[in-house]
């Protein structure tokens, strides 16, 4: 630059953020330190055109504390915002020796990390954790043949109902799975520090030759994950229709039984071959996450073992009289429904059910989900998909 000169900024205010702060105090965000500002010139050899790696990169005090108190914050908004509608479980994973994720991918020196695009900090995507559950039943339970998960020969009871356990967890092509895993982050004292892996034949891994002792080995450096833990959260629906004969709570339990199984037999992330990526001990701290949420913690539910659930209690839901009809059933489950059943009022296949039945001449189900909808501002919408279904309710009472 000459003289007076200003570099432009876009946006504009990047400069009033960016001028006289300290970079290396209040400029911390890892994902610039990791993805950007790696190359220095355009030297075929990595060596001569990489920087090199710091020997750690960690958060600094201040951006430790900030980054730890959002994601207090993140999680505390999680359990309130799904506390009418799910169970939650959280265990803390202890991490036996260093975590590597996401090693495959698009990078300037051909070895990436995960890191969180907002926080700046390695984690665990909620895809891979459910992946790596999956495959270890797989394994585990199906002989590692997935054909056997998909459509295998349920020739005895047991592997229908193994089958039937998998399909309400994972889903199939036919249902979705009613367990969800959540994102994992690590903890905040963690330190990526540099790492090597050196190839030892690679024209033979380029395909130009065959191996030999002519070729001089080609190590690689990156970075891996030194931490402590990892926490881990996953949940169910408090009212998940279930084709297993499980409840909620019990399939939610032995999904985590099978989360702790594949993370300490199969480990995660890249490299699990190598010893990266497997845990040890568990931590059930559901209880103390939703104390520090400043929640009550209910009753332990029971045909619960050891791990406890986040979960508020909701209104045991009363059961219609055996000698009632589907028609009668249908309006006796309308009208015990709560704001927490709005979802459910607007299902296709239970609103086809209800229009069904008013279709043959019974309309009490029809019109008791109308009131419902007026009483929850329901029949009023602005949805296309919901004009249409009131317009269907309206056909069926006459215009009602």
């Amino acid at each position: 630059m000459k003289g007076d000169e200003v570099m432009p900024f876009h946006p504009a205010d990047t400069t009033n953020l960016y001028e006289g702060l300290n970079k290396e105090l209040l400029v911390d965000q890892l994902w610039y330190r990791v993805h950007y500002f790696q190359q220095k010139s355009l030297e075929r050899d990595s060596n001569r055109r990489l920087e090199s790696l710091s020997p750690e990169v960690k958060l600094n005090a201040m951006s430790r504390t900030f980054i730890d108190n959002r994601l207090k914050q993140r999680q505390v908004a999680l359990l309130l915002g799904l506390q009418h509608t799910h169970t939650l479980a959280v265990v803390n994973g202890k991490l036996n020796g260093k975590l590597l994720h996401g090693l495959g991918g698009a990078h300037v020196r051909e070895t990436s990390l995960t890191l969180h695009p907002l926080y700046g900090i390695p984690y665990l995507p909620a895809a891979s954790i459910k992946g790596v559950v999956r495959n270890w039943a797989i394994q585990a339970i199906f002989n590692g043949q997935e054909k056997e998960l998909k459509n295998g020969n349920d020739s005895t009871q047991e592997k229908k109902d193994r089958r039937a356990i998998s399909a309400d967890l994972f889903g199939n092509e036919e249902q979705a799975g009613e367990v969800e895993f959540f994102d994992a982050f690590v903890d905040c004292g963690f330190a990526l520090k540099p790492d090597v892996l050196t190839v030892h034949f690679p024209n033979y891994y380029r395909g130009s030759s065959l191996p030999g002792d002519n070729q001089d080995p080609n190590p690689i450096n990156f970075y891996a994950i030194n931490c402590q833990s990892v926490q881990f959260t996953v949940g169910i629906r408090q009212n998940a229709r279930l084709k297993s004969g499980y409840t909620a709570n019990e399939l939610l339990e032995l999904a985590v039984a099978w989360l702790e199984k594949a993370l300490t037999e199969l480990g995660i992330g890249s490299k699990s071959s190598s010893g990266y990526g497997y845990f040890t001990d568990f931590e059930d701290v559901t209880a103390q996450t939703r104390h520090e949420a400043n929640m009550d913690l209910p009753a332990k539910p029971s045909g619960i073992g050891k791990v406890n659930r986040v979960e508020s209690k909701v209104p045991v839901k009363a059961e219609p009289p055996a000698n009632f009809t589907p028609a009668q059933k249908l309006v006796f489950e309308i009208q015990h429904f709560t704001e927490a059943d709005l979802l459910r009022s607007k299902d296709k296949s239970f609103f086809d059910k209800v229009v069904e039945v008013g279709e043959q001449g019974n309309k009490e189900p029809v019109l008791a989900l109308k009131i419902f909808w007026e009483k929850n501002g329901a029949w009023k919408a602005d949805n296309k998909k919901q004009k249409l279904k009131i317009e269907r309710i309206k056909e069926v009472l006459g215009g009602q």
